[in-house]
């Protein structure tokens, strides 16, 4: 399954309950390319918050303010998302209170907007819990190529709606691997039940420790990662590498994945080899 049209937005606010200032966003197409971007900013009313002075600010500080007033960012937001809520799904990081706020003010500012905000409001911390992956960690490092990192401004809201997004798809991915996994070990692979089990009772004698970034390119054909009871097809080398970088990082965090090598019509090659 491939996975949807992602929007995602992230904003800036005066304190974690304060109003937002600046808001950025994303949008991927099915195959996860960048389609566009969206930023605005706003001057910041009242006393500076301490940690967004010392913490947000400097990340803007090449950003421009962009309307004059909160409610003109806010009405310039809205009228975006409104635009192209209806032709993908909408998410944001941990919506609760940054990006929820942001909504809220938009339907303070104009009630008749109380029920054209985007529903449902997915959440990309819990895509993540949903496979299994930690929805605090940091996974830029794994979703964005060693360039685009490099230039990554944490806590600019564009920047920072950008990794949300990958990491939204990077779950969704995910799931969709699990889901063929399991469809293709019980229809497929071994057919019956009784054979699943026997294979799932043998994973003991795979491999604990990761494949090399050498190994899974000299390598011609897919790994199967088992996690407990489950097992995710990486048909790209690339989906393996990431999913190897993760383990090496925390093995401890991943005592129970084991890895299998296998050939293109799904069977099993030897592994550990010889």
């Amino acid at each position: 399954m491939t996975p949807p049209t992602i929007i995602c937005f992230d904003a800036e606010s005066n304190g974690l309950h304060g109003p937002a200032f600046a808001v950025g966003a994303v949008v991927l197409d099915a195959a996860g390319v960048e389609l566009e971007t969206f930023y605005a900013r706003s001057p910041i009313e009242g006393d500076v918050d301490p940690w967004v002075r010392d913490n947000v600010l400097p990340a803007l500080a090449d950003a421009p303010i962009t309307h004059g007033t909160p409610r003109e960012m806010r009405d310039a937001f809205w009228a975006w998302l409104a635009q192209r809520k209806a032709t993908g799904m909408v998410v944001v990081d941990c919506g609760w209170p940054v990006e929820a706020g942001l909504l809220c003010a938009c339907v303070a500012d104009d009630p008749s907007r109380a029920f054209c905000g985007p529903y449902p409001l997915h959440e990309v911390a819990s895509l993540l819990a949903a496979v299994g992956l930690d929805p605090m960690d940091d996974y830029s490092g794994i979703v964005l190529s060693p360039e685009a990192a490099a230039q990554h401004r944490q806590h600019h809201p564009t920047d920072d709606a950008r990794v949300s997004a990958l990491c939204a798809r990077h779950a969704l991915l995910a799931r969709d691997r699990a889901s063929a996994a399991a469809e293709l070990t019980e229809a497929t692979l071994w057919g019956d039940l009784a054979a699943v089990q026997a294979d799932l009772k043998a994973v003991a004698d795979g491999r604990n420790e990761p494949p090399t970034d050498a190994e899974v390119d000299a390598h011609d054909g897919p790994w199967l990662l088992y996690h407990g009871r489950d097992a995710t097809v990486l048909r790209k080398p690339r989906d393996a590498k990431r999913c190897a970088l993760i383990q090496r990082r925390e093995p401890e965090s991943y005592t129970d994945w084991r890895w299998r090598a296998a050939t293109h019509d799904g069977r099993f090659t030897h592994w550990p080899k010889g």
